[in-house]
């Protein structure tokens, strides 16, 4: 059995195997997309995807550092739209190992209790935007100037109930066998 320590000291290297299974493919079809197609690419459709390609020389850093949902309103990366829900789920992957940890360590119910608590913190952000902020159920056209896209869509405390739904699955799974 691992101990608390054990598990701190391997959670960085669990951070590293995922950026290293992500970093490499993300990388190449950014440049790729960005540098390269443009030169050989043409068609009725070719003004939107020159446009996420435009979009790739302001924001691609932040694609690769995990954090283009947490631009400022308006300046979201749309450097390839379908890049969207890696930074939530590697930010997702970098809580998990503390709630886990709470939840093996300490006790199920506090473990529990902090899990629950994340998905609780999220409800309230979303209902507390939901009143501050106007919200249509059409999400606007889905580009980074629509206040719907970037705090219901892309934000990832907006995305986190369904990825702790998931932990919680995982957990009674892991219970009952």
């Amino acid at each position: 059995k691992l101990s608390s320590v054990q598990i701190m000291k391997a959670t960085p290297l669990l951070y590293l195997h995922r950026l290293i299974r992500l970093w490499p493919a993300m990388t190449v079809y950014i440049f790729f997309s960005w540098k390269v197609v443009p030169y050989f690419t043409t068609g009725p459709v070719w003004f939107y995807y020159k446009g996420e390609a435009d979009e790739c020389g302001d924001t691609y850093w932040a694609n690769l550092i995990l954090l283009n949902n947490f631009l400022p309103s308006g300046k979201q990366s749309l450097c390839w739209g379908q890049l969207w829900y890696l930074p939530n789920d590697f930010q997702f992957f970098m809580i998990t190992p503390f709630l886990l940890l709470l939840y093996v360590r300490v006790g199920k119910k506090t473990g529990l209790a902090a899990i629950t608590a994340v998905l609780f913190a999220s409800f309230i952000t979303v209902f507390v935007l939901t009143k501050t902020i106007p919200f249509h159920v059409n999400l606007g056209n889905g580009t980074p100037q629509d206040p719907e896209y970037v705090h219901y869509y892309i934000a990832p405390y907006s995305r986190i109930p369904t990825y702790i739904v998931g932990i919680y699955l995982g957990l009674f799974y892991a219970e009952k066998n």
